[in-house]
This record gives C-alpha cells, sequence and structure tokens, in this order.
C-alpha cells in the first residue's frame, strides 16, 4: 500500500514518541547497551588478557558484563511493553535459530541464550512487580548454591573461551542455565528485574527516578563490598588456585561476569537502572534529540549486534594484520580503532536508516515471521 511510505512512518513514529516518550529513551538505552557489547566482544577477540596500557584497559573494562545486562533488562521490560505471549513464543524460536545458526562463528553469541529468557518471560509474564521482584532475587541466590554445588568450570578451555560439549544433550542444559556466558541462573535477575520495573509503570517519572537513584545506591554499595571481600586472602591450595580460579575470592566476590557472583549482579542492575533512568529522564526533559543517535541504533539493536561481529570477522580483523601501520599498534589501541570505526558506520547507518522511518532489516524480518 503505497501510502504506508517511509514519510509517513517517519511521521507515525514521531507522533508516537510524542505522546510516549518513555519509548525514546528505552530505545536510546538500548543503542547504548549494544554500542557497549561491540567493546566487550571486540576486546575479548582483539586482547583477551592484554593489560597495557593501563588507562586504556581501564576503559574498555567499563561496559564488561554491563553492556549485556542493560541489554537483557531493557528485555525484560519489552516483555511488558508487548504482553503478548504468542509473539513472545515466537521470537523466542526466531532467536534461537538465529543464535545457535551462528554459535560456530561466534561462541561468545547471547541471542541463543534469549530463547530461555523470552520461555520464562512467557510463563511469568501475569506476574506482578512483588513477585518478579522475588524470582529475580532467586536467580541470583539459585546461582550461588548452584556455585556451592556444582563445579562452574565444568566443559570450559578457558584458555581459548571454548565450551567443548556444547552441542550435547547435558552440555546445553548446563550452559542454557548455569555455566554459559549468560545462563538462566543468574542472568534472568535482569530479565525479572527489567518485567518489574515495567510492571511498576514506567510512564510515571517517579517511577524511574526512585529506580535509578535506589539502582546508583545499589550499585556504589555493590562496588564498595567488593573491593572489601574481593581483597580476602585466597587460602586454598596452589593447584586449586590455578584449576578453580573462579572460586577465588577476588573472582566470586568480584564485579566481573565470570563468574557472574552476587556483587556482579548487583552492580550491573544498579548500573543499568541509572543508565535506563537518565535516558528517559533527559526525553521527559525535553532533550531527547542529543540521544537521537542512540535511539536510532536502539531501534535496530538486534541488526547491529549481529553486523558488529560480521564486521569485526571479515572486515576489520584483516584490515588490522594487511595495513602495516594498523598492524603495529598496541593491541589495546588496535581494540579501541576497531570499536570507534564500528561506533562510527554504526551511529551513521541507523541515523540515516531510522530517519527513513524504516526498522534494523533483521527487525523487520523478525516482526514479519514472529509479529
Amino acid at each position: 500500500m503505497e501510502q504506508w511510505g517511509p514519510a509517513t512512518m517517519a511521521a507515525m513514529d514521531a507522533a508516537t514518541d510524542l505522546r510516549s516518550p518513555r519509548l525514546t529513551g528505552l530505545d536510546a538505552a538500548r543503542g547504548l547497551a549494544v554500542l557497549g557489547m561491540a567493546v566487550v566482544n571486540y576486546d575479548v577477540v582483539l586482547t583477551f588478557g592484554v593489560d597495557e596500557p593501563s588507562a586504556l584497559r581501564a576503559l574498555l573494562d567499563v561496559p564488561q558484563g554491563r553492556a549485556a545486562a542493560l541489554f537483557v533488562m531493557l528485555a525484560g521490560i519489552g516483555f511488558t511493553l508487548l504482553d503478548d505471549r504468542r509473539v513472545l513464543l515466537r521470537r523466542a524460536v526466531f532467536l534461537g535459530v538465529l543464535g545457535y545458526g551462528w554459535y560456530e562463528l561466534w561462541p561468545g553469541d547471547i541471542l541463543h541464550h534469549y530463547t530461555a529468557f523470552l520461555l520464562l518471560g512467557v510463563a511469568t509474564l501475569g506476574a506482578g512487580p512483588r513477585l518478579l521482584g522475588v524470582l529475580a532475587a532467586s536467580a541470583g541466590l539459585g546461582f550461588i548454591a548452584a556455585f556451592a554445588l556444582l563445579d562452574y568450570g565444568a566443559d570450559w578451555n578457558w584458555l581459548e573461551l571454548d565450551y567443548t560439549t556444547f552441542w550435547t544433550p547435558i552440555g546445553q542444559v548446563r550452559n542454557q542455565l548455569f555455566n554459559g556466558l549468560h545462563p538462566v541462573l543468574p542472568w534472568m535477575a535482569f530479565a525479572w528485574m527489567g518485567m518489574a520495573w515495567g510492571r511498576a509503570g514506567l510512564r510515571e517519572p517517579i517511577v524511574w527516578r526512585r529506580g535509578g537513584l535506589l539502582g546508583g545506591i545499589v550499585a556504589v554499595a555493590a562496588f564498595g563490598l567488593a573491593a572489601w571481600l574481593g581483597s580476602a586472602a585466597d587460602t586454598r591450595g596452589f593447584l586449586a588456585r590455578i584449576t578453580e580460579w573462579y572460586r577465588a575470592p577476588e573472582s566470586f566476590w568480584g564485579t566481573s561476569p565470570i563468574p557472574p557472583g552476587p556483587l556482579y549482579v548487583l552492580s550491573a542492575s544498579g548500573i543499568a537502572a541509572v543508565v535506563i533512568s537518565t535516558c528517559l529522564e533527559v526525553v521527559h526533559r525535553g532533550a531527547g534529540a542529543w540521544l537521537r543517535p542512540f535511539r536510532a541504533c536502539g531501534r535496530m539493536a538486534l541488526t547491529l549486534y549481529v553486523a558488529h561481529i560480521l564486521l569485526l570477522f571479515f572486515v576489520l580483523v584483516p584490515l588490522l594484520e594487511a595495513v602495516p601501520t594498523l598492524a603495529a599498534l598496541p593491541k589495546l589501541v588496535q581494540t579501541g580503532f576497531a570499536t570507534l570505526c564500528f561506533w562510527v558506520l554504526a551511529i551513521g547507518w541507523a541515523t540515516v536508516w531510522d530517519a527513513r522511518g524504516r526498522r534494523g532489516p533483521l527487525e523487520s524480518w523478525m516482526r514479519t515471521w514472529a509479529g
């Protein structure tokens, strides 16, 4: 139908934003999340284990585990905004096929974990904020119990970040529920927290302001506790410290996502709440134009998520190896260069695409198939 052209769609989107600025804020937060995930993934591929220069290392560590947590919390909010079990189930299948289909290229994939997140989201879609909060806490506590009883390092080749039994039934169960990169325990906590926040009513500024304030307090407290508890001496034997490094106080009580201990969950969820609250507040105060590039990226986050890996392996890595000037750069500087290239391309492409009133290619495909 010709009357539904790009200009008409853009006008409709603009009208929707005026009526519901929370959508603009949430899209902007999602854009920040996908750009942050690119930093993390480029760092893993290009500079895993490299610590110098220290200032750049500290900068690249900022989004570690936090961008993905923001992504999942926003997904939880999205579950409640959509509030359609049939569509959510179809999207679970779509993302599962997509995630598992390209796992061999990208073993750090989060999309196949979304299948489990969506299924659990559907099962608890009718729950109220309090029950969802209890479920979120249970996911965090469940990981602590599983960590005490099971071997978190089972099936992992940590030197190569390779999950050796991924394609076996038992390996798949363990990976999805406990010791994958984004397992249900405790990652579903982020989705349930997002659902609880969505159910509480993000239309009211007081809701996101309180959530952001509480998130900031929780994050600061978690980082403080991590510094204190993580400094405890590791009294285990030498072999245990080497083979089960993840049980060291600085690992379990740290704020790194591997392993996703309790203080990681609290700090990452707190930071996610602050980012979401800030984006909503900026739009509410009429300064949403500042977030427009990130909003555009957020509206095609799935496409950009897949694109950043394809760009890395098929363009940026060959470029870094083929150009002598780039090959001579320190590894962390190469990561910074590659990340900047992706950001420029992603923001530019998304902005142009969004100005035409279009959803991203994969988003359009998913909506056509799954609704």
